[in-house]
């Protein structure tokens, strides 16, 4: 019998969890385009390149603009996006 609660306990846990830490997603405009983050009270946007990336002949030298992109650049995780 107690077994049989535990297990209800859990599937109700389960079932219930995406409903108590759902996300909103929200898209701003930038000056390089579209981004999305998520949140539900706060906001977040991670990983948005602020300069191209220094390679090349850009090495050692100022940093230039992030290039405009097309669609919507998805900035949900924390990392290097190209």
């Amino acid at each position: 019998m107690r077994t049989g609660i535990w297990q209800a306990h859990m599937i109700v846990m389960v079932l219930a969890a995406p409903v108590a830490f759902a996300q909103v997603m929200v898209v701003v405009k930038t000056e390089a385009g579209l981004v999305a983050g998520s949140g539900s009270e706060i906001h977040v946007w991670k990983g948005i390149p602020y300069a191209q990336p220094p390679t090349d002949d850009m090495r050692w030298k100022a940093p230039k603009p992030q290039v405009a992109q097309q669609g919507i650049r998805k900035a949900l995780e924390s990392g290097l996006y190209f």
